[in-house]
C-alpha cells in the first residue's frame, strides 16, 4: 500500500522510470550481452536499448509537464512521440554517418522502430496501472 501511495506523485513515479531504465541499460550493457546467446543476446545487443530508450523520453517528457499540470496520457499521443523520437534517432544518425562522422553501433533497422513502438506501449501500460 505505501508503493502505492508513493507512485500516486507522478514526478516521483517518472523519476523512478527513469532510474529503472538507466539500471536495466546498465545491466545489459554490463551483463546480459556478454552472458547471453542466440536470440536473447541478439535481442540485448540489437534493440534492448531502443526498447528502453521511449520510457526514458517519454519519463522526461511526463516529469517536464507534470509542473504545469499537463500529462501524455492518450495511447495516440504516446505513440506520436515516440515515432517522432524514433525518426530523430535513426534519421539522425544516418545523417551523421552521411556527413562523415562514424558512428560505431549506429545501423538503421526496420525493427528498431517495432522496438520503440514496444517501448511507448510499455509506458502506456505502466502509466495506466
Amino acid at each position: 500500500m505505501a508503493i502505492r501511495g508513493l507512485f500516486r506523485n507522478k514526478q516521483v513515479f517518472y523519476i523512478f522510470l527513469i532510474w529503472l531504465c538507466l539500471f536495466l541499460y546498465l545491466f545489459n550493457s554490463l551483463w546480459l550481452k556478454q552472458h547471453s546467446e542466440g536470440g536473447l543476446w541478439y535481442l540485448s545487443v540489437c534493440y534492448f536499448s531502443d526498447f528502453l530508450a521511449p520510457v526514458v523520453m517519454l519519463s522526461i517528457t511526463g516529469l517536464c509537464l507534470s509542473f504545469s499540470g499537463k500529462a501524455v496520457k492518450k495511447l495516440w499521443q504516446i505513440m506520436l512521440l515516440t515515432l517522432a523520437f524514433g525518426l530523430f534517432w535513426e534519421f539522425g544518425s544516418f545523417l551523421v554517418e552521411a556527413a562523415g562522422f562514424s558512428l560505431k553501433a549506429a545501423v538503421f533497422d526496420a525493427f528498431d522502430f517495432v522496438a520503440y513502438a514496444a517501448g511507448g506501449f510499455l509506458f502506456w501500460i505502466i502509466n495506466r496501472i
